[in-house]
């Protein structure tokens, strides 16, 4: 499994580099509080990757200020496309799933802990949510979502 790190995909002088990209499938995020996570499918966005989390079905959207490193892999032991593009906001991709779904999610904030909500619909920038202390959650606010199926 070949694979490249950010800091590699700032240099010029690496011959597999558009090799890599192309033939990516598979995303390691390292996160800025240490954790690490792997998206198959991976998308990129103007603010965020996205992808199906380790589990298969849950899609994972990570805004890229939440990392601190990416590498982008080749693996055979995952049946996923290539490394794609997107111009779609998070609001846009987010509008295109489907309703209610439970989400584990971080804010922006340092020391930000996962959290669980039901997640009943994306409008205008907001996630709308069932629990009384967070009815509506401004994406811009959002590090991590976890979306999951009910």
């Amino acid at each position: 499994m070949k694979s490249i790190t950010a800091l590699e995909l700032q240099e010029n002088s690496n011959p597999d580099l558009a090799l890599v990209l192309v033939h990516c499938n598979l995303l390691r995020l390292h996160l800025l509080e240490g954790i690490s996570r792997e998206l198959t499918n991976p998308k990129l966005g103007r603010e965020f990757v996205f992808g199906n989390l380790e589990d298969g079905s849950t899609l994972g959207f990570f805004r890229k200020s939440s990392l601190r490193a990416v590498e982008f892999a080749r693996s055979t032991l995952h049946n996923s496309a290539p490394l794609a593009h997107t111009r779609r906001a998070i609001g846009e991709l987010l509008a295109l799933q489907h309703f209610p779904a439970m989400a584990r999610f971080s804010y922006l904030e340092p020391q930000s802990k996962m959290q669980q909500a039901r997640i009943l619909g994306v409008a205008r920038g907001f996630l709308q949510t069932d629990a009384a202390q967070n009815l509506a959650i401004p994406l811009a606010a959002i590090a991590v979502l976890e979306l999951g199926c009910e």
